[in-house]
C-alpha cells in the first residue's frame, strides 16, 4: 500500500481511532456520526485495495443499516484473553512445508513507557528468515499495540514475498477478531479490517492463537524493543536476544 494509509500507524506515535464508536453517551446523533465515519474509513480501504469508490449516499445508507448491529456490540470490551488453550499449543511448532509462520507480540516498558512491537518469521525447519521491531512512545492501549504488531507481521511477510502465511500470536482477542466474518465495531476495528485485507492477499493463510510459551521468541523481541530507539530489521541472522531460544526450539522439533 502507498500513500496515507493504515500502515502509517507503524511509522508514527499513537494515532488513536476516534472513540466515537465506543461512546454511547451522545445518543443517536453521535452514534450515527460514528457509523458514517466508520463507513468513510472502509471506503478508503476499498478504494486503495479494490479500486472502487462508494458515493456519499451509499455511505449514509450503509451506516444506517449498520447502526442496529452496532447497538448489539457496543458494550463489548476487548481484553487479551489467555484461557481455554490446548496444552499442545504451549510450545512453538513449525509450519507445514512451503509455509512461513509469523509470530507477533507487543510490550510496554514499565520504566521507559515505550511501546515495542515485534514480528518474527520462521520457515518449516524453524529457521528465522526475517524479524522486525518497531518502537514508539505514546499512550497505546495494549490491545491496539497487539493489533499493530499483528499488522506489521502480515506486512513484513508480504514484503518478503511469501505466498503461504501462518500468523500466530498469544492475543486471543486479535486472533478471534481477524478470523471472524462479522463487522468489527470496536476501537481497533480499523486495524482488524486492515489485517483481514492484507492477509487475504496470500495464496493460503491461517491465523492461530497459542500460549505465551509458544510465542516466546516474539515476546522477548518485543521486550527488547521497549529499550531501543530505532526500528530494526533482521534477515536470516537473528538478533542475539532470541538466537539461543530459536536454536533450542529447533532442537525440540527434532526430538
Amino acid at each position: 500500500m502507498e500513500g496515507n494509509n493504515q500502515a502509517d500507524l507503524l511509522s508514527q506515535e499513537c494515532i488513536p481511532y476516534p472513540k466515537i464508536l465506543g461512546d454511547s453517551k451522545g445518543g443517536g446523533v453521535l452514534i450515527s456520526k460514528g457509523g458514517i465515519a466508520r463507513r468513510i474509513w472502509l471506503r478508503r480501504n476499498t478504494l486503495i485495495h479494490e479500486g472502487s469508490f462508494s458515493s456519499p449516499n451509499a455511505i449514509v445508507n450503509s451506516a444506517a443499516n449498520a447502526i442496529g448491529e452496532f447497538h448489539q456490540v457496543q458494550e463489548q470490551q476487548y481484553t487479551v484473553a489467555t484461557q481455554g488453550v490446548s496444552p499442545c499449543l504451549s510450545t512453538w511448532s513449525a509450519p507445514p512445508h512451503d509455509w512461513f509462520k509469523a509470530n507477533w507480540d507487543a510490550a510496554i516498558g514499565k520504566q521507559s513507557g515505550w511501546v515495542g512491537l515485534a514480528a518474527v518469521i520462521r520457515d518449516s525447519q524453524g529457521n528465522m528468515v526475517a524479524a522486525k521491531t518497531v518502537t514508539r512512545k505514546g499512550l497505546i492501549e495494549p490491545v491496539a499495540a497487539e493489533a499493530l504488531a499483528a499488522l506489521m507481521a502480515v506486512q513484513l511477510s508480504r514484503e518478503m514475498g511469501f505466498s503461504r502465511l501462518w500468523l500466530e500470536g498469544d492475543a486471543k482477542t486479535i486472533v478471534d477478531a481477524v478470523n471472524s466474518t462479522e463487522p468489527d465495531w470496536s476501537r481497533i476495528g480499523h486495524l482488524v479490517d486492515d489485517i483481514r485485507m492484507e492477509i487475504q492477499t496470500f495464496t493460503s493463510w491461517k491465523v492461530a492463537y497459542v500460549r505465551r510459551e509458544a510465542n516466546h521468541v516474539a515476546h522477548m523481541l518485543a521486550r527488547m524493543a521497549t529499550t531501543q530507539i530505532m526500528d530494526r530489521l533482521w534477515t536470516f541472522v537473528p538478533p542475539d536476544c532470541i538466537a539461543e531460544t530459536i536454536v533450542s526450539e529447533q532442537t525440540a522439533l527434532s526430538d
